[in-house]
């Protein structure tokens, strides 16, 4: 559905394994610049999976679904795509981004790891962040 509006889109199984292990795949996806939109929450909670994500400065937007059914997920994502690029541009991964089913802007605020920061030079001193960090949403007007 987002290839129809224009967005280029790299689907897991045309480049990988079905049950490659996120550790393989994430710093893959990092290297060629690409996004990485997931609905697997434990790319964030797993330890071996954040190691890689913050090795490989991925910048990963997860979808929180809350029993969404597709065609709610499909329409949040093509409410939520022109903001998901621009977060993607305007910070240096790694980081985590949600992207909520419900709500006026589906796409929240970046929580930055080692080495990540905003490219914006309002607001928090962005190299200044401790990992985890989130910048305030007064800067992000």
């Amino acid at each position: 559905m987002l290839q129809s509006l224009g967005v280029r889109v790299e689907v897991h199984k045309n480049h990988f394994v079905h049950d490659a292990p996120d550790a393989e795949w994430i710093p893959v996806c990092a290297s060629k610049g690409w996004v990485i939109l997931t609905g697997d929450q434990g790319i964030e909670n797993d330890g071996i999976n954040r190691a890689a994500v913050i090795q490989s400065q991925a910048k990963v937007f997860t979808l929180y679904s809350y029993r969404a059914k597709g065609l709610e997920m499909s329409a949040a994502l093509i409410a939520a795509r022109k903001k998901i690029g621009r977060t993607a541009e305007s910070n240096v991964g790694p980081f985590y981004c949600p992207i909520r089913m419900l709500g006026e802007s589906h796409v929240g605020l970046p929580k930055f790891y080692q080495g990540g920061y905003s490219l914006k030079s309002e607001g928090v001193a962005a190299e200044g962040q401790q990992p985890g960090a989130r910048r305030s949403r007064k800067s992000e007007n």
